[in-house]
């Protein structure tokens, strides 16, 4: 039930009654973050058990067709994805396609 700070009688113009507004918008923050939080833990729940989150593959997986909701890696596209984190990790900062083999096409 959604009730407005208006419909509880509080006269949110005197000193004593600025207390209550501010009081529940603390608490529907609160709210809000636990419900992000909760969001957040079950996104990842399901992309750890391989569960996509999106109608969109992620660059280096294809969708298992037998499962819709189940993602596979493509070993050419794993590679480059590798390639890109070993120049990363060489101290390359950014990366652009000339410095990677990008064999497979757009999809990069």
């Amino acid at each position: 039930m959604l009730i407005h700070i208006l419909h509880i009688g509080v006269d949110s113009f005197g000193r004593a009654n600025r207390i209550i507004p501010q009081v529940l918008q603390v608490f529907a923050e609160y709210e809000r973050k636990i419900i992000a939080a909760r969001t957040r833990a079950a996104m990842l729940h399901h992309q750890a058990n391989g569960r996509r989150m999106s109608h969109v593959c992620p660059y280096g997986w294809v969708r298992d067709p037998d499962h819709e909701d189940l993602l596979y890696e493509v070993p050419e596209e794993q590679a480059v994805i590798r390639q890109i984190i070993e120049l990363y990790q060489a101290g390359n900062g950014l990366v652009g396609r000339e410095q990677v083999d990008c064999v497979v096409g757009n999809r990069f």
